[in-house]
């Protein structure tokens, strides 16, 4: 009976059959009601296989706190003009993912939840645009305002002693601020830009301490009836702002220098190089082109021009058709991996170093090796 997609009626499912002429059933408006809201409540299992299907929970465990991805690619032969990177990462706790259905065939535009992703960052080097895409060889002057991703770096962690008391004549809870400690922690820096002050400021969850590392003391009259667990949250979710790091240099607490690294002046922010790796592709990922079987990790070797993963004869051959400026050949200059020396040049010295890498010459065997 009909055939629409999805689950099929058969046979086995159809209780009566209801005609206008010759009918021996006697069906009334409600017992046509009763009989839907039966079928209404009746819970029916999916009939699509789920066998190597990809969910984005598959792609949250995947990419863990932060990895690149290789996307849009052919559904075909692998076709690295058509490559595209994003950088996506974990958020919640992977059971939140709003999507939107695009086709027939199951397809799906992630709409957000869960797996996190960039857009209009300058990450690790390159920018990632407003399509959450890898905008090869951008430069830094093109997007001077937008926030800066750096993955490591050195950059002063504040904890401190919170004193509270409580104000009887406010009847408000009052916040004293002591013994301000600063360490030097390696971890991501995120700066966004302040268009006010025209500086970056660095975002309030990088330098912070981690809520071990702060304490709290209650001063006044008792703790006024509250329950003991309200101050420890006050400790986990402490956050403090550049504002507040501010007020430290006035009261002698901090040294401005701690200041002056949370916040950067344009020359400061272009001194760090945020577009060092703007024509550089990111050496380690996860594919998902349809190349190979999703989640499946890329590493890329300097020579490997074609990005197919191997260094071999090919990668030669299309080096020699990109230096002699062959058509459809261009791609193999915004990948970086075809400068083997490393010179900012790719030139007939590069195309010599693949042709002794590959001939094995001596001492030329690992020189394309990242």
């Amino acid at each position: 009976a009909g055939n629409g997609k999805g689950q099929a009626i058969t046979k086995d499912k159809i209780n009566h059959y209801f005609t206008f002429s010759g009918n021996d059933l006697k069906m009334t408006l409600a017992s046509a009601k009763q009989r839907l809201d039966d079928y209404s409540k009746v819970e029916m299992q999916s009939d699509i296989p789920e066998k190597g299907r990809l969910h984005w929970a598959n792609v949250w465990n995947t990419v863990g706190k932060g990895a690149w991805v290789r996307l849009n690619g052919s559904s075909g032969d692998f076709d690295i003009r058509q490559t595209s990177f994003s950088f996506l990462f974990q958020q919640g706790d992977g059971t939140d993912f709003s999507t939107e259905k695009v086709s027939d065939n199951d397809s799906e535009i992630y709409m957000g939840g869960d797996l996190g992703y960039y857009s209009d960052v300058w990450l690790d080097g390159r920018y990632i645009d407003i399509y959450e895409t890898w905008d090869i060889g951008a430069v830094f002057d093109d997007h001077p305002t937008s926030s800066v991703i750096f993955s490591n770096m050195s950059i002063p962690v504040i904890s401190v002693d919170i004193e509270m008391n409580f104000n009887l004549e406010s009847y408000k809870w009052e916040y004293t601020y002591k013994n301000v400690r600063v360490t030097e922690k390696n971890r991501e820096a995120f700066f966004d830009y302040n268009y006010n002050t025209k500086k970056w400021e660095m975002q309030r969850d990088c330098f912070n301490a981690d809520p071990d590392d702060h304490t709290l003391t209650i001063g006044g009259s008792g703790n006024w009836g509250i329950d003991p667990s309200v101050f420890h949250s006050i400790v986990d979710n402490l956050s403090l702002s550049i504002s507040d790091v501010k007020e430290f240099v006035k009261q002698g607490l901090v040294d401005k220098s701690v200041y002056d690294r949370l916040t950067l002046t344009n020359d400061e922010m272009k001194a760090l190089k945020p577009d060092k790796n703007t024509c550089l592709v990111p050496k380690e990922g996860y594919i998902y082109d349809r190349s190979a079987a999703p989640g499946t990790p890329y590493k890329y070797l300097y020579g490997d021009v074609n990005l197919d993963g191997t260094v071999d004869l090919s990668d030669y051959s299309d080096l020699a058709k990109y230096i002699s400026e062959w058509a459809d050949y261009e791609y193999i200059g915004h990948y970086g991996l075809a400068d083997l020396d490393q010179n900012g040049v790719i030139d007939l010295n590069d195309l010599s170093l693949l042709g002794k890498c590959l001939s094995e010459w001596d001492g030329y065997q690992e020189t394309y090796i990242v």
